[in-house]
């Protein structure tokens, strides 16, 4: 074999293998309302890649209930999309509007064997403060226990746009411990604070949570013999 065909198949060998390591595997819808999913066990795709198990939500002054909060994950191009959306006959509001601080605090864990988080990012849809100034809605998410991202503050100024911000992983492996936070804050009688505003501005908080595989020694070699091969090949023709 010519050394420019022995150069062209390591090339193309390593590169393959790289490819089939992180082509991505949709994850098939996965909804329901949080309570049924901490009850009904964990949701799972197909091939138990991705496992994703949900515990009750904490935080005070809540007036939404797990009941009525309505969990979608989708996975797609190795990115998880984890949503909880207030289902149409509720909000995520507080349970008094005079002079209180609420909190959603939700929590999961993602397991998937093979695969490292490299990035998480936090959306907060339409937050809602009235009148301006009267109160504010801002938001964090954290990874295990050490990683946080916070959201910027809408006290009523930007109303029905998104809060968003994210934090760049070292490679985490799983399972990986996810909290997403929302903090609804009303600071006199009048005020109205909440996330999401009737059913022309619906609320919901997004995470993105991104996943790659780390290369297996035998793909890293492939491409490393690759690259040398095709350094002599150029050597070689310069002689």
């Amino acid at each position: 074999m010519s050394i420019r065909k022995y150069t062209f198949a390591l090339t193309l060998a390593g590169v393959l293998a790289t490819l089939g390591q992180n082509t991505a595997h949709a994850l098939p819808l996965c909804t329901g309302s949080l309570s049924s999913l901490i009850s009904g066990g964990p949701c799972t795709d197909p091939t138990s890649t991705e496992v994703l198990t949900f515990i009750a939500t904490t935080g005070s002054n809540r007036s939404t209930t797990d009941a009525n909060i309505n969990v979608s994950v989708t996975n797609t191009a190795g990115v998880l999309d984890v949503q909880f959306l207030p289902n149409a006959a509720s909000g995520f509001d507080l349970t008094s509007p005079a002079g209180l601080t609420g909190h959603y605090n939700f929590h999961y864990t993602v397991t998937s064997p093979g695969l490292v988080m490299i990035n998480a990012q936090l959306n907060i849809f339409n937050p809602f403060v009235t009148p301006p100034g009267g109160g504010a809605v801002s938001g964090f998410k954290e990874i295990d226990n050490t990683y946080e991202a916070d959201t910027p503050t809408d006290s009523g100024n930007t109303n029905f746009t998104t809060l968003s911000n994210s934090v760049a992983l070292p490679n985490l492996p799983s399972p990986v411990t996810v909290e997403d936070d929302i903090t609804i804050q009303s600071f006199a009688v009048g005020t109205t604070s909440s996330v999401g505003n009737g059913a022309a501005h619906p609320g919901g908080v997004e995470n993105l949570l991104s996943l790659t595989t780390v290369p297996e020694p035998v793909s890293s070699a492939l491409c490393g013999l690759a690259l040398l091969a095709f350094g002599m090949s150029r050597r070689r023709l310069k002689k």
